[in-house]
């Protein structure tokens, strides 16, 4: 490296182990992010290690950041968490009958509502919701 390299690689803290002087990802102007997609686009693309000391960045980030293959992030709201222990009983009855009217397997239900057979047998008492009928079984034949 030139003694130009060297100073400027110093002034950005672009040694192994300086990182104090590295800026997060989301520091960089939008000028400086449409300059690493010219960049990355070019028939022979810079480096992302060349271009993360260019820009005093860590190159994992900026790898994650401009990944062609990286799924776009779906962002859905929030459900409000439950205020009161009340607000709690009637979000896992929802649950409850939702599971129980969809025809999912009681020792499924039990797991993901973390209650036992006889709760469980109880809440869809309280709920009127119907009790399951069991399947006709074949009945075993002794040899």
């Amino acid at each position: 490296m030139s003694g130009n390299a060297n100073s400027a690689a110093a002034a950005f803290g672009a040694g192994r182990f300086a990182c104090s002087a590295r800026r997060t990802i989301s520091n960089l102007t939008p000028e400086e992010l449409a300059e690493v997609e010219r960049e990355r686009s070019k028939d022979r693309p810079t480096s992302w290690a060349h271009l993360a000391a260019r820009y005093a960045v860590n190159e994992l980030d900026l790898r994650r950041m401009f990944d062609p293959n990286k799924p776009k992030a779906v962002v859905e709201p929030a459900k409000p968490a439950p205020t009161t222990f009340q607000d709690h009983l009637a979000a896992r009855n929802v649950r409850l009958a939702e599971m129980w009217l969809a025809g999912v397997p009681v020792a499924d239900i039990c797991l993901a509502l973390g209650i036992g057979n006889s709760v469980l047998s109880k809440y869809r008492a309280r709920l009127g919701l119907a009790p399951r009928t069991p399947g006709i079984q074949k009945k075993r034949t002794t040899p």
